[in-house]
């Protein structure tokens, strides 16, 4: 097991975590998630968030040999160490699941574009649906299918829906790759193969939980609420 080498190290510091996270704060907390998380990148590919002093970090994305990650129980207490603070999922070429990237400046607006399109898609079609906070200002949409499909074909049947739902053309809404400064954007990017995620259970880069919720619940949440004990 891969100790914090030091364990009093501030990892993040923020309004969120006024007297920092350490490194054995981001330790304990990944140990204590370590079996959700493994559920959640089987037979699947990650690259982190690896922080190299307060606040900065480094994408990684390969391991010893330029061979890209993938967590097992028998790599999970080497790999993840106080420093490691985001664990990002990717897509694989056939998936039985899509994403629907909601992101917006203003966090309240974020929450509503969420809704609005959760409650289009349950409306209009049989697909289940997950909403999943991603610990820093957007939520991802999960939108199951019943078999799995091509990536390409899974991005193209998420634009279909969010165009059949012209929320884009109502509710000033934009449809891109990147956040707009003026207004909720919904994002498909991620469905792509090698498309990144972050994973169910990891931390942000602020250091909030991405965590699953309710419809009913997401108009009434708060940042604070993802916090991790320290």
């Amino acid at each position: 097991m891969s100790f914090p080498e030091d364990p009093k190290s501030i990892i993040i510091k923020n309004s969120f975590y006024p007297k920092g996270l350490t490194e054995e704060n981001i330790y304990t907390y990944y140990q204590s998630v370590k079996s959700d998380i493994l559920k959640q990148v089987i037979n699947r590919k990650v690259f982190f968030f690896l922080f190299i002093d307060t606040n900065d970090y480094i994408v990684r994305r390969k391991g010893a040999g330029q061979i890209p990650y993938q967590l097992t129980m028998d790599n999970y207490d080497k790999t993840i160490t106080g420093r490691t603070v985001s664990i990002v999922s990717t897509m694989n070429n056939k998936e039985n699941f899509g994403i629907i990237d909601i992101d917006s400046k203003d966090f309240e607006k974020a929450k509503e574009t969420t809704c609005l399109v959760y409650d289009f898609i349950l409306n209009n079609y049989d697909n289940v649906l997950d909403i999943r906070f991603t610990g820093k200002s957007s939520f991802h949409i999960i939108v199951h299918y019943k078999s799995n499909l091509n990536i390409n074909d899974i991005r193209l049947n998420l634009r279909k829906m969010i165009l059949n739902s012209k929320l884009t053309e109502t509710n000033n809404i934009t449809l891109n790759y990147k956040r707009t400064p003026i207004a909720p954007n919904i994002d498909l990017s991620p469905n792509k193969l090698n498309g990144g995620f972050i994973t169910l259970y990891s931390l942000s880069q602020i250091g909030l939980k991405c965590s699953n919720i309710s419809r009913s619940d997401i108009m009434k949440i708060k940042k604070e609420d993802f916090k991790i004990k320290v």
